[in-house]
């Protein structure tokens, strides 16, 4: 019997750029023998019509065409239920999650992905592959480590892994359980991250694969709302996983990120920052154990914000 890797789409007001992302699985990322793709789009109730991503699935050959699961969700879910979403539906026990406006540059994504599991699942406990990100206009990278020594890795074990585009076994969510479902949008990767490394997951960064974010502005949340959703989202995750110590530094520096922004929103801060007390005792709080914070520092991970 095949092994399906399962391929999954969350989309919400991009109906062009999921039409490219599809087509690229589909005719650019390699075939391999014994393994099926699978895609799962999820349209989060698009306020636009997808009748142009229905009518390329209906005209797409029969084979391909079974290979394209489309489901469109009652309501916006926001990222992390509609993730979770696209988890209940995977038939796969690898799952590769690629965002609405981004597609693959290389062709190997399935080789590289078997080939880093088979060297490092065993030995790692490796069940997390970030890949890397380009911005389509900038062209900068973006790599799943803050320090500069080993940005210039080609691969390397870390603490996080940016959901444009990365792999996921499917035993981690057995495990450690979904995505955060109380967060609209934002840094709802770390809070699966800490739970699978508290779990004694691993997770690995390779250059080898790299996705093409285009950055598209339909469909994304204003600066203003994307700073107070990362302020509090990360003062959550703080909160649930780290050291008193660190849920102050992860304070001041989030607030410092909010205000640079917001430019200087301080009304905004004030409300959100009131907030967040009774959006935090929704999270039960469980400190990451010692060994955690040794892996964190072993591979020079960010703990202070």
């Amino acid at each position: 019997m095949a092994q399906i890797f399962s391929f999954i789409i969350i989309t919400y007001n991009r109906p062009e750029e999921t039409v490219d992302v599809i087509d690229n699985i589909l005719f650019h990322v390699n075939e391999v023998s014994g393994i099926t793709k699978e895609i799962i789009v999820i349209n989060n109730d698009s306020d636009v019509d997808y009748k142009l991503v229905r009518d390329y699935i209906e005209k797409l050959p029969e084979d391909r065409r079974q290979q394209v699961r489309y489901h469109l969700a009652d309501d916006n879910l926001g990222v992390p239920k509609g993730r979770n979403l696209g988890i209940r539906m995977a038939k796969g026990e690898t799952m590769l999650f690629i965002d609405d406006d981004a597609v693959f540059i290389e062709k190997d994504v399935i080789e590289k992905t078997i080939d880093i599991f088979q060297r490092f699942e065993s030995t790692d406990n490796v069940k997390i592959i970030a890949f890397r990100e380009q911005n389509y206009y900038s062209k900068k990278y973006f790599i799943s480590t803050k320090n500069k020594e080993r940005q210039s890795l080609k691969e390397f074990l870390t603490t996080y892994y940016i959901g444009c585009g990365h792999v996921i076994k499917k035993e981690v969510i057995d495990k450690v359980g979904y995505y955060i479902e109380s967060f609209q949008y934002a840094n709802e990767e770390y809070d699966l991250a800490y739970k699978t490394l508290d779990a004694g997951f691993r997770i690995f960064y390779t250059s080898e694969v790299t996705v093409l974010h285009k950055k598209s502005p339909k469909g994304r949340a204003s600066n203003l709302m994307m700073a107070k959703w990362q302020y509090e989202n990360k003062m959550i995750i703080a909160y649930k996983y780290l050291p008193v110590f660190y849920v102050f530094t992860h304070w001041i520096m989030w607030s410092i990120y909010f205000f640079y922004h917001s430019k200087g929103n301080i009304w905004v801060w004030l409300k959100s920052t009131w907030s967040l007390p009774k959006k935090m005792r929704i999270h039960p709080r469980k400190v990451i154990s010692k060994d955690t914070i040794r892996y964190f520092k072993k591979v020079k991970g960010r703990l202070t914000y």
